[in-house]
């Protein structure tokens, strides 16, 4: 996180996530860019966890992301769509 910019020991705030292994407490800092799927948004909170090399995930895209853009998921289609 650091090389992003980000001090996870002084996050804006902590919160309580659930895992496999059980619920954990996390950092959330803010990013100063964050794209994803053509899209962007600056001065971003995420919540800085890392996640287990076994999952083969680089990271998770959360409903709050998608919101700001009315996405529509298609899952029959395997799409994605904005309508913004």
């Amino acid at each position: 996180m650091k090389a992003l910019g980000c001090d996870v020991q002084n996050p804006l705030r902590r919160m309580r996530i659930p895992t496999p292994g059980g619920i954990v407490e996390t950092p959330v800092v803010k990013v100063p860019w964050f794209s994803c799927l053509g899209q962007r948004v600056d001065n971003f909170p995420i919540v800085a966890h890392d996640l287990p090399a076994i999952t083969f995930t680089d990271g998770l895209l959360g409903i709050d992301f998608l919101n700001r853009f009315g996405t529509i998921i298609f899952v029959k289609e395997a799409e994605i769509r904005f309508s913004q």
